[in-house]
């Protein structure tokens, strides 16, 4: 059987609003902080040990369209002093997750104008940040 992907279903909430208005291309992207689960050393003599990493930080960049509704809710929201939650969910070829209780909009984008549309990028940091392929 094979399995279709439809970027419809790929959902993403930040807080309570849920993201509208992407590029086309590559819309979301989600970075763990640290890619490692444990970092390997390895002495003089050849002996290995592993360090478990407990760095759960990463970064939802989203690649929005200048006309998306969601740039006013994300520049408010930029503002605010307190974390909120963010997800991105696949529901489409996959059920692919990645969810954060503490985010913040760490980045907004500068302005670029020129004969056609262009896009515009929020990053948003998140503290806690699990990523699952269910």
């Amino acid at each position: 059987m094979s399995e279709l992907y439809n970027p419809l279903n790929v959902h993403v909430n930040i807080g309570t609003h849920r993201v509208t208005g992407f590029m086309d291309g590559t819309f979301v992207k989600v970075e763990r902080g640290t890619p490692e689960n444990f970092k390997m050393h390895t002495g003089a003599h050849g002996d290995v040990s592993y360090t478990k990493t407990n760095d759960p930080s990463g970064m939802i960049t989203l690649t929005l369209k200048q006309t998306s509704p969601s740039k006013r809710i994300l520049d408010q929201m930029a503002q605010l002093p307190n974390d909120f939650p963010a997800s991105v969910i696949n529901k489409s070829d996959s059920n692919y997750m990645a969810v954060a209780s503490k985010a913040r909009v760490i980045q907004l984008p500068g302005g670029e104008f020129g004969d056609e549309e262009g896009s515009d990028e929020y990053i948003i940091g998140c503290a806690d940040l699990i990523v699952s392929n269910l």
